[in-house]
């Protein structure tokens, strides 16, 4: 089970930044991918003051010795929000879990919120330990890359120099277009609690006209896998707000098949609403 247990990786080093410097370096001329990434800049901005409710409902459906199959269900509700450590480091979206299969878990008393207030130095691993903990809640392998905004999260500029984009021929004499993607350099961001490299591949659809992003599909391949009804996906919806400038998650699919059954999962976010702080941990 080693190789489902996985999460993201929050630091990039020098190696990257300095790949990130060159890629900025390149011609100002505006590709699909470029766009698409200065409109996630442009969504960090917008969604950095943002918090929406996720109600999370999970399956897991599990094969016993005798080839019966067990069922478990699970519904999770979570403050939903988005972190930027600092301008040299990816912004990074967490959820909040106060409530479990309709038993609180903890006071709803917005403690992401006012932790995103603080300035403290540990203001980001606190961040991260609440992802953690709450990761344990999650039906089948403890993970915590399924988040709505992790497809944005692994596009932005920042990561630029570790995936190959490709746009369709003729995007530029259409409304929307389909951008495929594969993470080539290695070790990947999402990695097992072993360090093992779990690549991510996969296709957003594409406002042509600013870059926006209306859907977006992961593909997470784990090492020593060859079959494509092994990988997990992950499907996000993004839609239209009243009083929000970009399409912000509305919903989240996720499949995770494992030897002895599968996970899934069905994400809906609803509340948006701003808080007048200041969101930028340093």
């Amino acid at each position: 089970m080693a190789a489902v247990s996985w999460r993201r990786s929050t630091s990039l080093g020098a190696a990257a930044a300095a790949l990130l410097l060159a890629s900025n370096a390149a011609g100002s001329q505006r590709s699909l991918p470029d766009r698409l990434r200065d409109y996630i800049e442009r969504f960090e901005k917008e969604a950095a003051a943002l918090v929406a409710e996720e109600r999370y409902v999970q399956r897991l459906e599990t094969r016993e010795q005798d080839q019966s199959i067990t069922y478990r269900a699970r519904e999770l509700r979570s403050d939903y929000v988005l972190i930027k450590p600092a301008d040299t480091e990816p912004w990074l979206g967490y959820r909040d879990i106060f409530e479990v299969d309709l038993k609180p878990v903890r006071e709803r008393d917005a403690r992401l919120v006012q932790l995103l207030s603080s300035t403290a130095p540990d203001s980001i691993a606190r961040a991260a330990a609440f992802a953690r903990e709450g990761a344990r809640f999650n039906l089948g392998p403890e993970r915590t890359v399924n988040t709505p905004t992790m497809p944005l999260e692994l596009l932005a500029r920042i990561h630029a120099p570790r995936f190959r984009v490709r746009a369709p021929r003729g995007w530029e004499r259409e409304t929307f277009a389909y951008l495929t993607f594969e993470e080539r350099v290695r070790p990947t961001i999402v990695r097992t609690p072993e360090g093992a490299s779990v690549q991510v591949s996969g296709a957003m659809k594409v406002r042509v006209s600013d870059g926006a992003v209306f859907d977006a599909r992961l593909r997470f391949r784990f090492s020593g896998r060859d079959r494509p009804d092994q990988d997990a996906m992950l499907l996000v919806e993004y839609g239209d707000v009243p009083g929000i400038s970009v399409p912000v998650p509305i919903r989240m699919t996720e499949e995770l098949p494992m030897p002895e059954g599968k996970a899934t999962g069905v994400a809906t976010y609803s509340n948006y609403r701003r808080f007048q702080i200041n969101v930028r941990i340093r």
